[in-house]
């Protein structure tokens, strides 16, 4: 996104290209024979190699910035995993979507193994922590960032 908003030409490769990346995840960016991972550090050196795109933002609004940026990547982000894979209601809709590729025979075993790894992965970070999670949501709500407290994380933190 940060690309498209800065206007910077790039190309979208899509298809199992994460082998290049060194953590074998998403996002990476290759830019000749560099390859940088995680979305942080891509906006870090496209910042200071292309075009930085809050150059106009005052210390303020540069710390508000970053503030909302590492609530969102370390508190809101386990959570929304959880909701889109382990949620039931939510994973009724996302799993047959996310697994549409896999013959039919295989899905539903393809589909509880992926969703045992993510809840193991999300069990530590946020099931003793959901009412955190609940409380950076209203707290960015009072802040004046618009969210949605219509969800099921709300009822189970009243």
């Amino acid at each position: 996104m940060y690309l498209r908003i800065s206007g910077i030409p790039h190309e979208v490769v899509r298809g199992d290209h994460y082998f290049k990346s060194a953590t074998l995840k998403l996002p990476f960016i290759q830019i000749g024979d560099k390859v940088i991972n995680d979305s942080g550090l891509i906006i870090s050196y496209l910042k200071k190699n292309f075009k930085d795109i809050d150059a106009h933002l005052t210390a303020e609004q540069k710390s508000i910035s970053v503030a909302f940026t590492r609530l969102v990547e370390e508190h809101l982000y386990f959570g929304s995993v959880y909701f889109r894979w382990i949620y039931e209601q939510s994973a009724k809709v996302w799993l047959p979507e996310a697994f549409r590729g896999v013959p039919f025979l295989l899905r539903g075993f393809i589909s509880r193994m992926a969703q045992k790894g993510v809840k193991y992965a999300v069990s530590g970070l946020l099931f003793y922590d959901i009412s955190f999670n609940c409380r950076d949501l209203f707290a960015g709500a009072i802040s004046g960032v618009r969210v949605s407290l219509d969800s099921p994380m709300r009822r189970s933190w009243s």
